[in-house]
């Protein structure tokens, strides 16, 4: 049986078979393989790498929204000493380096109880480009 390649030649079934494009097949083959393990969550990172980025830093860009009104949401970063800059205004400082989100919304809740009744306080990274970049070189 011949068939026509893609380029045009003709070929025979065993050519594509055992010939020379086994290797280029077991070559595709590989790399599927690779890429489809490296897309699965168990591969890509490890669970404290991913959760590293879930953390607040230096340079992200926090939104805090506090629902029934909008004089007490906030948008901006960390101070240089990692509380939320200028959210002082309402009591104690509100520390927010290298905490989840949740955390600072539960500690920013617990400074708006003392204005608000039961608030229910959001917050979100909304910007993580302006992280600083670490580099690491081995010797």
């Amino acid at each position: 049986m011949k068939v026509r390649d893609f380029v045009g030649r003709e070929r025979s079934a065993l050519d594509y078979r055992y010939g020379v494009y086994s290797k280029v097949y077991r070559r595709r083959l590989l790399l599927a393989a690779l890429l489809i393990a490296v897309s699965l969550p168990g591969f890509s990172q490890s669970p404290a790498l991913q959760d590293e980025r879930d953390l607040v830093h230096f340079g992200d860009l926090i939104d805090l929204d506090v629902a029934g009104g909008l004089e007490f949401d906030w948008r901006g970063t960390l101070s240089p000493e990692g509380y939320l800059n200028g959210l002082n205004t309402f009591g104690d400082p509100v520390f927010g380096l290298c905490r989840k989100e949740s955390d600072i919304a539960a500690d920013v809740a617990k400074a708006y109880s003392k204005f608000l009744r039961d608030p229910q306080v959001t917050v979100r990274i909304i910007d993580r480009s302006n992280r600083a970049v670490a580099t690491w070189t081995v010797r």
